[in-house]
């Protein structure tokens, strides 16, 4: 499932270039954000805003800075807003962390990740471990490279290998693949003899390796903006054919003959390869464009959205952003409504 990051909508008001930085889910069912990035013309100067609103797309707030909801903390999502230590609750409230960023006044680490399942990934003397929130070393710095923990285990490089280990800091699963992936719903992308294929958490190969490359989790190699500013990501879909993603909800999209479709995990084909680009399923739906338009389908195939959008968003089981010719709607799918959102009236233009 090779998505693009979402198309930059940029529009004018007066002195300002507005653009839509992102979006997503504070608090399921009552608070949502949008980012944007506002660029004053007259002054050069640029910030970065979070706007709050509810399931009826009513006002709740404003923030600095922009909200990302895949950097979170114990429930708290991190916000950019030049404070590498803020987060935001789900009340929309901003919270300060102190993360800790040596063991003692004498050992600094070179590097450090994010905070993932209770324990941070951190680089000491060129070799990664893990410590807990209070800067305790848990699992030793012994690893040429070591990734977060996704349910329950984190990717390890050694000797050139790739593998997994458990929060014990054991060997979970042997280093032995060329390359890997983060476990998701219980199963790992593996490179093995140039071939990529699924493993489960026991190790068993569960779909065989045989396809060119797997569509990983916030994996840069498989993203790329509208213009191809990533080459690699560019080549990846203009160039290979056998390339899959990772399942979600039980399906997982499919390169066939330059289109996609959706196959369920005894890879069958359950919805046809049809569309130019395809985002995985969320919530029963998944996103589907053709003729550079974006639309809503559910598990069946069945158009749920018509093709019509510049860019849609998944907020919840009923409810998503569609945006078309710069303007925001949110649709909900349950009562069939939608809310045009004016987010001009909700910006403080103090910048």
């Amino acid at each position: 499932m090779l998505t693009t990051k979402h198309p930059k909508s940029t529009f004018t008001y007066q002195n300002f270039d507005i653009e839509y930085h992102g979006f997503g889910v504070l608090n399921a069912k009552k608070i949502y954000y949008i980012n944007l990035k506002i660029h004053n013309t007259k002054n050069h100067r640029i910030v970065f805003k979070s706007i709050l609103i509810d399931s009826n797309a009513q006002f709740i707030k404003e923030l600095k800075g922009s909200i990302n909801s895949k950097s979170s903390y114990n429930g708290l999502f991190r916000i950019y807003n030049g404070d590498e230590n803020s987060f935001v609750n789900k009340k929309g409230n901003i919270i300060k962390i102190n993360f800790p960023y040596k063991i003692d006044e004498n050992t600094k680490f070179k590097n450090i990740k994010k905070y993932k399942e209770n324990l941070i990934t951190i680089c000491l003397k060129d070799k990664w471990g893990f410590i807990d929130k209070k800067g305790n070393l848990v699992i030793e710095a012994k690893y040429d490279n070591a990734y977060d923990f996704n349910e329950g285990l984190a990717r390890v490089e050694l000797n050139g290998k790739c593998g997994f280990i458990d929060k014990k800091g054991e060997i979970a699963i042997d280093t032995k693949y060329n390359k890997t992936k983060d476990f998701f719903q219980g199963m790992a992308a593996v490179e093995i003899d140039n071939k990529w294929g699924f493993i489960d958490k026991k190790g068993n190969l569960v779909i065989e390796a045989k396809y060119d490359f797997i569509d990983g989790l916030d994996d840069d190699l498989a993203f790329f903006d509208i213009q191809g500013a990533s080459k690699i990501g560019l080549y990846l879909i203009l160039n290979k054919e056998n390339i899959v993603s990772y399942f979600h909800d039980g399906l997982a999209s499919i390169l066939i003959n330059k289109k996609f479709g959706f196959i369920d995990k005894n890879e069958k084909l359950i919805i046809k390869a049809q569309y130019d680009e395809v985002g995985h399923f969320n919530k029963g739906f998944a996103k589907v464009k053709q003729s550079d338009k974006w639309g809503l389908i559910d598990k069946k195939g069945k158009i749920i959205v018509k093709i019509k959008y510049d860019q849609i968003i998944i907020l919840d089981n009923n409810l998503i952003l569609a945006i078309k010719d710069k303007i925001v709607n949110m649709i909900n799918l349950k009562i069939k409504k939608t809310i045009k959102i004016n987010v001009l009236k909700y910006i403080n233009f103090d910048c």
